[in-house]
């Protein structure tokens, strides 16, 4: 009896000790919306409490200037309660802004109240200055994989990438192959590598959840691999939208001009930069842990950066204003070793700064050599070229060379490098029996081989 009463003696004052103690640091992505909008939002929150706060107790409420008073309790997450010390996002479908139908500059007000007693009450409201513009730009997003051919892992996460993000129509994906002894090595993606692979940097953008970190990893869940923060960035909307303005691309003398453009949608001043990454398409070269690991097609790998890592200082004004283009042009002579119709341009606009923190890509878009020929290919180059139709394709995949040659083989490829169909070449294949989905069709004879991709319906 005499330890019971103890027990409760010294559990008591414990007890009272106990606090709840609910904190607002952050909000996002609302720096920039698009007037009449509604737009998602997430409070960052931190437990600063001893008290585990079941989420069903929150209830969040946010208001522009003297506006209407919306609310909403955030969404249980795993585990169902924010647990004391943990710093996150607050998520819940029903947390959406209906934006100030008029242009202008708003202060938006957040702030979270719990059942029972919040013990610091001044930590739980943040407010944040936010630019409401009648129109904003689509947010494309320039994401970048960090990886080698030797690197086990790497081939999953390439497979992951290629059938979860590359159909996105708003991610343009650039492989970075990072050690020196990898056959498609780049230098620019060893300048900016810094991490195990593989790894993922979306726009050389921190989160507000974890800013002092650029690297984003991938996870497997139930034997599926998935990235962290996928999803997230194009939701941060910028008043900057990239496109090209003109792109020739003469394979005689085998240059690019590539003139990009950039359209903004608000004054900004700074050191912002224009950059164009090339990429090529269709290397068959060996990856670790692939199905055929010598005869892997590797996409989107970077293979330079005409602006180099940072962008082309002095291409954009350190002062522009609301309304104005700027364009900037770029030349590239093509290696020899380039296969001219398969290469990707990626134009974009980047910030520039003495903290590798604040370097993030605002804008980007992408296009395609083989849509800007402006010259007749070369013999050897002919040899390569044909059509596919239709395209997508349920049963039959009809094979249109443009050029009489003689061709040996074809081959129909997974986007994970797979073979499933290989015979002498013919010009009508049977595709009625793959699953549906994207492949690769190559066709091949003895000075080499060309690969286009189609879809399985």
């Amino acid at each position: 009896m005499f330890r019971l009463l103890l027990f409760i003696l010294i559990a008591i004052p414990y007890q009272s000790s106990a606090q709840t103690d609910l904190a607002l640091i952050e909000l996002y992505p609302v720096d920039y919306l698009e007037a009449g909008s509604v737009k998602e939002f997430h409070p960052i929150c931190s437990n600063m409490g001893t008290n585990n706060v079941d989420y069903s107790d929150m209830t969040i409420y946010w208001q522009f200037d003297n506006g209407p008073i919306g609310s909403a309790t955030p969404e249980n997450t795993t585990p169902s309660f924010l647990i004391a010390g943990l710093t996150k996002p607050l998520e819940g479908t029903s947390m959406n802004l209906q934006v100030p139908a008029t242009a202008g500059v708003y202060t938006l007000k957040v702030w979270i109240s719990i059942i029972g007693t919040d013990v610091g009450p001044l930590n739980d409201t943040v407010t944040k200055t936010v630019k409401v513009l009648d129109e904003l730009p689509q947010k494309n997003v320039v994401l970048q994989m960090f990886k080698h051919q030797t690197c086990g892992p790497c081939y999953p996460a390439d497979t992951m990438i290629k059938h979860q993000v590359d159909p996105l129509p708003y991610y343009n994906t650039v492989n970075l192959y990072c050690s020196t002894s990898d056959v498609i090595y780049s230098p620019h993606g060893d300048t900016l590598d810094n991490y195990a692979h593989p790894m993922v940097v979306f726009d050389h953008f921190t989160f507000p959840s974890d800013p002092f970190s650029l690297a984003n990893s991938f996870y497997t869940l139930n034997g599926q691999k998935y990235l962290d923060k996928l999803y997230e960035r194009e939701e941060f909307l910028e008043p900057v939208g990239v496109s090209f303005s003109s792109l020739t691309v003469d394979t005689n003398s085998r240059t690019i001009v590539a003139e990009v453009s950039a359209d903004f949608y608000d004054d900004l001043s700074g050191d912002y930069r224009f950059n164009v990454y090339i990429l090529e398409d269709s290397i068959l070269e060996y990856q670790a842990s692939a199905p055929d690991p010598v005869n892997y097609y590797h996409t989107r790998v970077l293979r330079t950066m005409l602006g180099n890592t940072w962008g082309q200082p002095s291409s954009i004004p350190s002062s522009v204003s609301t309304g104005q283009t700027v364009s900037y042009t770029f030349n590239f002579s093509v290696p020899n070793g380039y296969d001219m119709t398969q290469l990707r341009l990626i134009g974009l606009v980047q910030k520039f700064s003495a903290s590798n923190y604040d370097r993030r890509i605002l804008n980007s878009s992408q296009v395609f050599s083989r849509d800007y020929l402006s010259a007749s290919l070369g013999e050897e180059d002919l040899n390569y070229q044909f059509d596919l139709y239709p395209n997508p394709a349920a049963n039959v995949l009809q094979i249109d060379l443009k050029n009489e040659v003689d061709m040996k083989e074809i081959r129909v490829v997974t986007l994970a490098g797979k073979v499933v169909l290989e015979s002498e070449f013919t010009n009508v294949i049977d595709v009625s029996q793959l699953a549906a989905g994207s492949y690769y069709v190559v066709v091949s004879n003895e000075n080499g081989s060309h690969t286009k991709m189609f879809v399985k319906e």
